[in-house]
Order: C-alpha cells, then structure tokens, then sequence
C-alpha cells in the first residue's frame, strides 16, 4: 500500500510542501510551481485524508519524471511529528495574504453547508490548540462572531512557520500580495530558496492550465463522436 510515506526515501531533499492559511494564495503558487519543466505539483484536493490518496498510486506508476515535487497540504501543516520524522530536509513555502482579503474569500467560498468559516474554522483553531492553547484560550473564542475567529485563525496560523523554523524546517515566507504585483521577482526570491534554475514558463502558467483543459475537452469531443458512430452503426 502506497502512502504518503513512500515518497520520503524516493525524493528526500527534492520534495517541498506549500503549507499556509486557507485562502491565502496557496492553489495559484501551486498552478504556478506546476508549469516548471522539473517540478511536479499534486494538490490536496487530489488526496483525501487519512492516506493513502489516490494520487499516490498515479505518481508512483508514472515514476515522475521531473525531479522535484511539491506537495500542498494545508490541513497537515500542523503534523508537525509526522514531518520530522519522514520529511526532516524538505523545504516549506508559507504565502501570506492580507487578513482582510483573506477572511473576505473565506465568506465567499460558500457551498450548501455554509461559507469556510461556517465549515472549517472551529476544526482549523481545534488543531492550532496544541501549539498555541494557552494564547487561544485567552480569547474566549465560544463568545466571539464568525468573522473574529476567522481573524484569530489568520492570526495564529500564521505564526506556525516560526514553530517549523525552531524544529529546524527551511520556510520560506511571502506575501501574497507580492506574488501578485512583482510576479517575477517573487517567484526567483522562490526559485531560488528551492535551488531550483529559473524557468520562464512560471510567467506563463495560464499557458500550461488553457493547455491542458483543451486536451479534456478534445477528449471529451472523441469520446461523443466515438458513441454518435456506435449509435450511427447500431441504426
């Protein structure tokens, strides 16, 4: 069985983690990072905890040409045991966005159970409690509104590099806003801390992204010419 594990003795320095606070930039630096000739990304999206993901299977199978690889996993940010333990030497880029933007996109990412904030924030401040209980418990959180937890979260988890830094991890941390205005100058201060060569084709990641969904819906248009033919026959 394929876990998260297995790729510790494969890509041991090679493989860096985009950890930070949920809506602060972390899926554009990945759609970024992704379009680097010699990196491949795999989203958290793409691996449900608790492991194994079922992208483990396809990134072992395909043998992952490229050399380096990043994994964003905003949720085990705080496996703080866990990483010592398989993932002592890999580097962490930590974005950090504006709190104001930050808990606005929260309130806007909403589905039919609630924005964020509805959802996540209590098991997101749950998990900050054994690093920073005594802090949290300061705040008497069951009397504050949606949006001031929202603010302690931002606040609190954000100071986790500093936990990763004094357990000897390499954090890199940024502005999201910088990503954004000084696209070019963020991304080498990146590519850089990761010595990894500069590729171009971080500037032109949209490129990459348009690329591959028109290969889904070329695939998608062969698949409905495939089933008119069988139709066409069969009558």
């Amino acid at each position: 069985m394929i876990t998260l594990r297995y790729f510790s003795p494969i890509f041991s320095g090679s493989l860096f983690f985009i950890f930070g606070c949920q809506r602060s930039g972390t899926t554009l630096l990945l759609s970024i990072l992704n379009a680097h000739p010699q990196i491949t990304c795999v989203d958290e999206t793409e691996f449900p905890s608790p492991y194994p993901f079922p992208s483990a299977q396809r990134l072992a199978i395909n043998k992952i040409a490229r050399h380096y690889l990043c994994f964003k996993m905003l949720e085990h940010s705080h496996k703080l045991d866990f990483l010592k333990r398989f993932y002592p030497n890999s580097k962490i880029l930590w974005p950090i966005r504006n709190p104001h933007s930050t808990i606005s996109s929260m309130l806007n990412l909403v589905n039919s159970q609630g924005d964020w904030i509805d959802r996540c924030v209590i098991t997101e401040i749950e998990r900050l409690k054994p690093f920073f209980g005594k802090e949290l418990e300061n705040w008497h959180l069951s009397e504050l509104s949606k949006v001031e937890l929202a603010g302690i979260y931002w606040l609190y988890k954000n100071q986790y590099p500093i936990l990763l830094k004094s357990h000897g991890f390499d954090v890199l941390e940024f502005q999201y806003e910088e990503l954004i205005q000084n696209q070019k100058e963020t991304l080498a201060k990146i590519t850089n801390f990761l010595e990894i060569e500069w590729s171009d084709d971080l500037l032109n990641f949209y490129q990459k992204i348009l690329g591959n969904l028109w290969q889904e819906v070329r695939g998608l248009t062969n698949q409905l010419i495939q089933l008119e033919l069988a139709i066409y026959r069969e009558n």
